[in-house]
C-alpha cells in the first residue's frame, strides 16, 4: 500500500504516486479494545466487500479502554502510565493494522479518545494537566512523548493516518488558557518527530477542526462532525461549506455522521436512524466539497453484543448490524465519485434555478464534461446550464439505495433551452426517495 498526501489543488487525498483516493470510512471506535484476531478479521473482510477502504479507531479507546482490558485481558498502559506502555497490547494493535493493509484498508488511529484529556467520559484523564497535579507542562511533554512513541512505532506502516482529538471540544469554558489544544499540539510534533511526518494528521472533534485549528501547519485536513441530533440535520453539508471556503484551503470531510440504527437525539422515543439518513448526510457532505465521508452504524462502533454493556440503546448485534443497507450503499456512492476525475470537480448550486429548505434542499456539483445533482426527496428542480455555451447533455437517474441507472427521457441543451426542459422530475419522491440525476455532455 501507498502513503496518502494531499492532492496539488489541496481539495483532495491522493495515494503517493498521485492516484487519487476517496475516503469511504467506517467507525469502529473499540476495535482495539473488544475484537479478538478472528473476530477482526471477519469484520474486515466484511468491510472490504462492501467498498470501504478507511476505518477509524482508537488505540485508548472510551469505553473504559485503559483499564478493562483487551479481548486476552491485555491493558495498553502499565499502572495507567503513557510512558510505560504494553507491549502485548500494541502487538495485537499492530497485527489488526497489517490486517486492514492486507485488505486494502486504511486505519485512521486516535492516539487517544478525548476523554482521556477531557470531561465527560470514563478516562481516566490521563493527559489532563490535573491528573495527579502534574501541571500543565508536564502534561504537555507527557503528550509528545506519547506521540513520538507511537509515531516511531508506526514509522514505516503505510496505511495509517493520524487522528487526534476524539469527540471533544475546546471551548473558552472547557479549556480557557488554550492548554489543552496546546497539548493536542504538541501530540502532532511527537507524532511527526516519531514518523518524520511521513503519515497525515487530523483532528476529530464535535463540530470541525477547523474552529479550533483552522491554520495550523500540522493539520494536513478538517474533519467535522455533523452528529445525531435530528432527521434532515443540515449540518451535514453546512459544516463542509463553511470548511470548503476556509483558508489556507485543506480537504474536508464529516467523520461523525448520523449512524444507521441510532436512536434519534439518543433517545429511542424518538425513532432510530435508517439507511436513508446515512445517504441523506453522505451526498449532502459529498456534494458540498468533501473529500469523501465516513459511514457509522450505532452497534458496530461499539461492537454491541452480549459481553458488553450497551451503550445508548444499541438494538442489533454487531455482526448482523454490518450488513444493514447503508453500509451497502456507500460503495453506490464511492462508485459515483470514482466514475469521474475528482480534479476540477466543485460544488455548483448557482446552477439551481430555486431550491428548498430544510431536508428537501437539493445539492449540485459538476466537473468537466457532467454534472450531479442529488434531490433528496425526490423534488422537482431546475438547472441554469446557460454557462455551457451550446453544450447538449444525456441524462440518467441513479438509485442510491440499489446502484441502478434509469435513463431519463429528458434531455438538457445550455443552448436556450425551454424551461419545460430544464426541469427534472425524479422517478419517485418523498422521504426515502432520494435520486442523483447524472448529467454527461454529450461529444
Amino acid at each position: 500500500m501507498q502513503q496518502l498526501r494531499i492532492s496539488e489543488d489541496k481539495r483532495w487525498l491522493n495515494m503517493a504516486d498521485g492516484t487519487p483516493f476517496v475516503w469511504i470510512g467506517d467507525t469502529a471506535w473499540e476495535l482495539f479494545n473488544r475484537l479478538t484476531r478472528e473476530e477482526a478479521a471477519y469484520y474486515f473482510a466484511k468491510r472490504k466487500e462492501q467498498g470501504f477502504n478507511v476505518i477509524q479507531a482508537a488505540l485508548l479507546a472510551e469505553m473504559n479502554g485503559l483499564k478493562a482490558g483487551n479481548a486476552y485481558g491485555e491493558v495498553p498502559l502499565h499502572e495507567l502510565d503513557s510512558d510505560r506502555p504494553n507491549e502485548s497490547y500494541f502487538e495485537l494493535a499492530d497485527e489488526m493494522i497489517r490486517m486492514a493493509g492486507e485488505h486494502g484498508m486504511y486505519m485512521a488511529l486516535l492516539p487517544a479518545w478525548g476523554d482521556k484529556v477531557l470531561e465527560p467520559g470514563d478516562g481516566p484523564r490521563i493527559f489532563n494537566p490535573a491528573y495527579g497535579n502534574q501541571g500543565a507542562e508536564a502534561a504537555i511533554d507527557r503528550a509528545y512523548r506519547y506521540g513520538r512513541w507511537l509515531g516511531s512505532r508506526y514509522r514505516d506502516e503505510p496505511n495509517i493516518v493520524w487522528v487526534l482529538g476524539g469527540d471533544r471540544d475546546y471551548t473558552e469554558s472547557s479549556d480557557p488558557h488554550g492548554t489543552l489544544k496546546e497539548l493536542w499540539r504538541s501530540m502532532a510534533r511527537g507524532l511527526k518527530d516519531g514518523d518524520g511526518g511521513s503519515h497525515l494528521i487530523t483532528f476529530h472533534v464535535c463540530r470541525g477542526s477547523s474552529i479550533y485549528f483552522p491554520a495550523d501547519e500540522w493539520l494536513d485536513f478538517h474533519m467535522a462532525g455533523s452528529y445525531h441530533f435530528a432527521r434532515d440535520l443540515e449540518t451535514s453539508y453546512q459544516f463542509i461549506e463553511r470548511d470548503y471556503g476556509r483558508f489556507p484551503i485543506k480537504p474536508a470531510l464529516d467523520a461523525e455522521p448520523r449512524y444507521e440504527d441510532h436512536p434519534i437525539n439518543w433517545l429511542p422515543e424518538n425513532g432510530y436512524f435508517d439507511d436513508y439518513e446515512t445517504r441523506q448526510g453522505a451526498y449532502w457532505s459529498v456534494f458540498a466539497g468533501a473529500c469523501g465521508h465516513t459511514y457509522g452504524c450505532h452497534d458496530v462502533w461499539q461492537f454491541h453484543g452480549p459481553a458488553f454493556e450497551p451503550v445508548c440503546y444499541p438494538r442489533t448485534h454487531w455482526r448482523e448490524a454490518l450488513s444493514l443497507p447503508g453500509a451497502n450503499q456507500m460503495a453506490i456512492l464511492r462508485r459515483l465519485m470514482e466514475s469521474r476525475p475528482l480534479q476540477g470537480r466543485v460544488p455548483a448550486q448557482e446552477l439551481l434555478r430555486y431550491n428548498y429548505t430544510g431536508g428537501d434542499r437539493v445539492s449540485v456539483m459538476r466537473g468537466e464534461g457532467y454534472v450531479w445533482v442529488y434531490s433528496p426527496k425526490g423534488r422537482t428542480f431546475e438547472l441554469d446550464l446557460s454557462g455551457f455555451g451550446n453544450a447538449s447533455f444525456t441524462a440518467a437517474w441513479l438509485d442510491p439505495r440499489s446502484g441502478d441507472s434509469l435513463q431519463s427521457d429528458t434531455t438538457a441543451s445550455a443552448g436556450g433551452i425551454a424551461d419545460r426542459a430544464a426541469a427534472f422530475v425524479p422517478p419517485s419522491s418523498g422521504r426515502g426517495s432520494d435520486w442523483i440525476l447524472v448529467l454527461s455532455r454529450e461529444e
